[in-house]
Order: C-alpha cells, then sequence, then structure tokens
C-alpha cells in the first residue's frame, strides 16, 4: 500500500516489503547490546528491568493490540511486558513528558514528506525536543539524530522535488536503522461504508493497493476514483 501512495518517494530498497516478526533477530540485538532476559525482565550489568507498555483504556482497538504485543513478546522472547491502560488525558500528559518505555501513540501525517516525518507526538525532528518531563509538542521520543534534523529543515523549506525525494530516502533509511519507532497500523480505519448508492466500493476479495478510508488524504482520493453513482 505505501509504494501505491508514495511511489518514488519509497526509498527503492523499501518498496514491496513487508514488516514480519524476526525473533531471531530480536534475540540476537539483545544479546548484541549485552541485555538477556530473566523471569520476564531484561538484565544488563546486574540489573533488572521491567518493560512497560502505555496504551489508552477507552481506544477498544489500542486496548486490544496492546495485549497481543504482551502475549507475542512473552511467547517470543519471555519477556513479561506490562501494559498499562490509562485514559486519553493521562496518556497524552504521560507520553509528551516522555514517561514511558513503550507507548502506542498516532504517528504523523500530511500530504508533504516534511510533515509526514516532523509532525505528531512520532515528529523526528532534533530541534523539536525537549527535556524529558517538559511537555513536548512533537518528537515525545525526543530522538535526535542530526543527519534527519538537517534533512528534515532541508525540505521543510525546498521546492527542488528531485532534492526532497532524495532525503526523504535519507529520513527514512535512518528510522529503520535507528527505530525511534515501528509502525503496526496504517490507520484507524473503523468505518463501515455502504454500497447502496455507489458502486466500486473496495471489498477484501478486490485487495486494493491502498487503505480505503473516506476522511482524508491519498488513499481517500484513491477511493473515490473507483466509485461510481449506483442509480438514481
Amino acid at each position: 500500500m505505501a509504494e501505491a501512495v508514495w511511489g518514488e518517494k519509497l526509498a527503492p530498497e523499501f518498496r514491496g516489503k513487508l514488516l514480519a516478526p524476526d525473533v531471531a533477530g530480536a534475540k540476537s540485538e539483545l544479546a548484541a547490546a549485552g541485555w538477556t532476559v530473566k523471569d520476564g525482565k531484561l538484565v544488563k550489568a546486574g540489573k533488572s528491568y521491567t518493560l512497560t507498555l502505555k496504551t489508552v483504556s477507552q481506544y477498544t482497538d489500542w486496548s486490544t493490540w496492546s495485549d497481543g504485543f504482551k502475549e507475542q513478546l512473552q511467547t517470543g522472547l519471555g519477556l513479561d511486558l506490562r501494559v498499562i491502560k490509562l485514559t486519553s488525558d493521562q496518556h497524552t500528559k504521560q507520553v509528551l513528558a516522555g514517561d514511558f518505555d513503550l507507548a502506542m501513540e498516532f504517528g504523523g501525517g500530511g500530504s508533504l514528506l516534511s510533515d509526514f516525518f516532523a509532525s505528531g507526538s512520532a515528529g523526528l525532528n532534533g530541534g523539536d525536543a525537549v527535556p524529558l518531563g517538559d511537555p513536548a509538542t512533537t518528537n515525545a521520543m525526543r530522538y535526535g539524530n542530526p543527519e534527519v534534523t538537517k534533512a528534515l529543515n532541508e525540505m521543510a523549506s525546498s521546492l527542488d522535488e528531485d532534492r526532497i525525494t532524495q532525503l526523504g530516502y535519507v529520513v527514512q533509511r535512518a528510522l529503520v536503522a535507528d527505530r525511534p519507532y515501528v509502525t503496526y497500523n496504517q490507520a484507524g480505519n473503523f468505518v463501515q461504508m455502504s454500497g447502496k448508492k455507489w458502486t466500486g466500493m473496495p471489498t477484501a476479495d478486490s485487495k486494493p493497493a491502498y487503505i480505503p478510508v473516506p476522511y482524508g488524504g491519498p488513499e481517500t482520493t484513491m477511493l473515490f476514483q473507483n466509485l461510481k453513482p449506483a442509480g438514481a
């Protein structure tokens, strides 16, 4: 789907690739960094750490997914993830203050690459980072890769489309290498659409190369292009 929407804006090595679990790779990275797992906790240099995930209790999708993550980490790595389900206000306040190990959160968005990678709690511009405890307006992760910050600043002011594309590759490659966040859902599309007045509605069998969301963005444009009135 990402390739269909973003096209050449997606770095060549990531086109057509899907994110998949890699338990062996995760174990290898933990070991390389000096971590072990004992009694469900992360252990390093003789100290034991409980890993927590903060989510929003009233978001039934987030609440369900968080339980799934807990189960996957237990099964794959032997980690006993502590899921903390907060109210939306509590969650927002704590995430923006940097008070979390792992947290479910909305990512960036926008029609421009500089918007997509620099907006929202998951913004990647190091210039937006604030000290832990201070409320962030974006970049709640306090991510600070100088190469990414430089690329995003240039993207925001450039009118050279080819240059913007190349800078987007820089950001994408750093995102994959550093993994300040991992995406697990393209959009919260929980809206049921009726084909009573329109034909061309996507179905599970048609397998569209986009997420058929009706509330804005490139995917909505692609959805509307396939619709035709069903009758008078």
